[in-house]
């Protein structure tokens, strides 16, 4: 084997034994956590995530079950939970601050 293919396979190696023993248990929370810094971070995210309102948000990937809905549209679609899930924290962050 080529040498500059053997070093890449052992970096691949040393990534797979370092990915975090409870990824499934903790991706939705990570994901979490990143996009909504995304929109802490970028105002005009925000305001397009708010302006969906009570509309539905669906991951249309046709590959991934997890957070899309899949080739069969019976996925878990948790990317889409996750921005409303995001949406609702911002109403609900904005509504108390004009309670007060």
């Amino acid at each position: 084997m080529p040498k500059h293919l053997s070093s890449r396979l052992s970096l691949a190696r040393l990534w797979y034994r370092r990915k975090h023993k409870n990824w499934k248990a903790l991706r939705r929370v990570m994901m979490s956590r990143a996009l909504y810094t995304k929109v802490q971070m970028y105002p005009a995210i925000q305001e397009e995530l708010v302006s969906t309102g009570d509309q539905l948000i669906i991951e249309a990937s046709a590959y991934d079950h997890y957070w899309g809905i899949g080739r069969d549209q019976r996925g878990d679609n948790m990317l889409g939970k996750v921005w409303m899930d995001i949406r609702r924290k911002l109403a609900e962050t904005s509504e108390t601050q004009h309670n007060s």
